[in-house]
């Protein structure tokens, strides 16, 4: 069973559009927030209907399906004969059957991979070193089926099934040219290579882009796999301006934000088919995005059904398992990444059955699990809270997982949500009312889609849906300078402003030695630590005393951050002793910015009584010294007013266990005193 809901994306009022850097190909747009003025990136159309398309695939079928290795990559001076180019039962429609029944709603197909091998057949001339103008003749048409057009196949078939179509086009590698990193490489040429210069190599990219962009109609997405040199960025823009406008763009942004289509999305970073837990809808990174940037790149996700990475077709390359492709749905699409999934035709020109009835398992998987999410009696707005709903069950219902969407047409404003539920037991169908919430599921980010799953089914009567935070920026600085008309608004970016603006205080420590080292500390604590932070929240008076569900994961963390606390403490001690300075027991030295980072670390140690049988005394002696320090007391009592006050108190930290007898829940008194066992 599972619960289907999509949250709203709150208030959009757009205030400013677009930015003016010359510089940049392409411009994105942005507006501003009306409650802080910071930047939320805009989507286009296009890429809103791509993440809707949530599936599809990446079909690897060229020379490099006929020889042993997986692609001509890394080995320059490989040129396959085109002689081995001989499909015997080529089925471009066989290959559609095999997108559908996986429930993909787009094929992009590898025109030219790194070989220098096209599947169409290519017109385009050039000249040579020795001024020579020859035909481009490593082509389909210099193979024994000189007479197809794979590339015209494909997208006839995709045409039919009603399959959107697009290309991969290696602008960066090209053996047949002897090209490398887009560049020609300064060596002897080998067997079958033909040498040119590096401004006709970008001619003849641009000619067979032309080919292609405009022989085949419109194409849904283009893929520049290790995307393009800063000599082609131009004309490619112009290009896919003139002739594929609408066409989605895979690497379309570099490193630094600048574009060449408005239609862009990024690479995750791994082809392994796991997106990282918080995956945003912006940012040019290639990892989980960058909430704040002004740039709209949602991720793709690329993966193989092989094993080992393989691409292109395998002998007797095994596959990965259904339990595995069920997992990598759930760790892409079900993490704001869309899925695509490689498809291998073998040496005949066909999909392999036994790869056929992999993706068929994974597509009835996905069919029968989401299409009919369960229906609540109501859905109503909780406390008429906006991005806050409620649904209500006619009677008590099994689930086992949470579905959540965000409305991104006005940019990806959730930055956090909780998912809280009135548990009951299966057999209670009456008296309800006072049931306790309680927390079954939180994270950061939505977009797209974000599916949580739990380890084990719930019987429910009630689903709450909340976003904690309508800005999505929390915390915020605002200096309080007319010079100085900013909001800072990531926690990390605000202690490094403060240290900056406030030189003499020790926020880092003097030594930079030290320094470094408190701010890889403090970084690994704003991007790590995931599990403790996203399924055990914050609460600095509870104490769960008993039967505390610890994941694998979270016992990981926890051995991670003892292992942190030991390094930093033993590091600082013999750094300090070297420069003949004290020393007063806080991770590196001083109190700083990275004991501030782990302070709330620790309440989760306290609060779920996490295991210290791996803390080494070193650690132990700086966790004493934190729970002993005068200031953090003062500041613990005044969280335990917060508790006691119904204004200012958090229910949804305070009752995460409330609604599970078998955990065992108290209170800290005020006057605790850490002791080491």
């Amino acid at each position: 069973m599972k619960l289907f809901y999509t949250l709203p994306a709150g208030a959009c009022i757009v205030i400013c559009a677009t930015a003016s850097n010359s510089h940049k190909v392409y411009e994105p747009k942005y507006r501003l927030s009306p409650i802080d003025g910071s930047k939320i990136a805009l989507p286009t159309a296009e890429q809103l209907a791509f993440q809707d398309k949530e599936i599809g695939v990446l079909i690897h079928y060229n020379i490099a399906t006929y020889i042993d290795i997986d692609g001509c990559n890394n080995v320059p001076s490989l040129v396959p004969n085109q002689d081995l180019f001989d499909p015997t039962l080529i089925n471009t429609d066989q290959w559609m059957d095999t997108v559908t029944a996986l429930g993909g709603k787009y094929a992009t197909l590898v025109a030219k991979h790194n070989c220098g091998f096209t599947t169409w057949p290519s017109k385009v001339e050039f000249p040579t070193l020795g001024n020579k103008t020859i035909p481009y003749n490593y082509t389909i048409s210099q193979s024994p089926v000189h007479d197809r057009d794979i590339v015209g196949s494909f997208v006839e078939s995709a045409q039919k099934y009603s399959i959107g179509h697009g290309f991969y086009y290696s602008v960066v590698v090209n053996n047949f040219l002897n090209v490398q990193n887009s560049e020609v490489l300064n060596t002897s040429l080998a067997w079958g290579q033909v040498g040119i210069s590096d401004s006709t190599y970008d001619q003849i990219v641009f000619d067979q882009l032309s080919e292609l962009w405009t022989q085949y109609g419109n194409l849904t997405e283009i893929w520049f796999d290790g995307g393009y040199s800063s000599t082609q960025m131009g004309q490619l823009e112009s290009l896919l301006q003139a002739h594929q406008p609408q066409a989605i763009v895979y690497n379309a942004c570099d490193k630094n934000g600048t574009c060449v289509s408005a239609n862009s999305v990024r690479w995750i970073g791994t082809e392994t088919g796991e997106a990282p837990e918080e995956n945003w809808s912006t940012g040019v990174t290639t990892d989980g995005g960058d909430p704040t940037s002004p740039i709209f790149c949602p991720a793709e996700c690329d993966t193989t059904l092989q094993t080992d990475d393989r691409w292109f077709f395998g002998v007797d390359q095994p596959l990965r398992s259904i339990e595995e492709m069920i997992d990598v749905y759930h760790t892409t699409v079900g993490r704001n990444c869309i899925l695509e999934l490689d498809l291998a035709p073998d040496r005949s020109g066909l999909i392999p059955a036994r790869h056929a009835a992999r993706y068929k398992q994974l597509g009835d998987f996905i069919s029968s699990c989401y299409d009919k999410p369960i229906t609540p009696k109501e859905t109503k707005p909780e406390h008429n809270e906006a991005g806050s709903y409620s649904l209500v069950f006619d009677v008590p219902t099994a689930i086992d997982r949470i579905v959540l969407m965000e409305d991104q047409t006005n940019g990806q404003v959730i930055r956090s949500y909780q998912v809280r539920a009135k548990i009951v037991d299966s057999q209670e169908a009456n008296g309800t009312l006072n049931v306790p919430w309680t927390l079954v599921s939180n994270g950061t980010s939505v977009g797209h889609k974000k599916i949580d799953l739990f380890d084990k089914a719930i019987t429910v009567t009630e689903v709450l849906a909340k976003k904690k935070s309508k800005t999505g920026l929390v915390p915020v600085l605002t200096p309080l300078s007319p010079k100085l008309d900013i909001q800072i608004c990531d926690s990390l970016a605000i202690c490094e402003f403060l240290a900056e603006s406030h030189p003499e205080l020790p926020l880092w420590p003097k030594d930079p030695v030290l320094r470094a080292l408190a701010r890889s500390a403090a970084a690994e604590m704003h991007s790590g630590f995931s599990e403790l932070r996203t399924n055990h929240p914050g609460n600095f008076v509870a104490k769960y005393t008993g039967n505390v569900p610890v994941t694998d994961k979270a016992r990981k963390e926890t051995e991670r951050a003892l292992t942190l606390w030991h390094d930093a403490r033993t590091k600082t001690a013999q750094r300090l002793k070297e420069l003949g300075e004290e020393d007063e027991g806080y991770l590196f030295g001083k109190f700083g910015i990275a004991d501030a980072f782990y302070w709330p670390l620790l309440w989760r140690f306290r609060t779920y009584n996490l295991p210290l049988t791996t803390a080494s005394p070193e650690a132990l002696q700086w966790i004493k010294k934190m729970w002993s320090d005068p200031t953090l007391k003062l500041l613990g009592k005044d969280y335990f007013k917060q508790a006691e006050n119904p204004e200012t108190a958090m229910a949804q930290f305070d009752d995460i266990f409330k609604g599970n007898p078998e955990i065992q829940y108290g209170q800290f008194k005020e006057d605790w005193e850490f002791v080491a066992a």
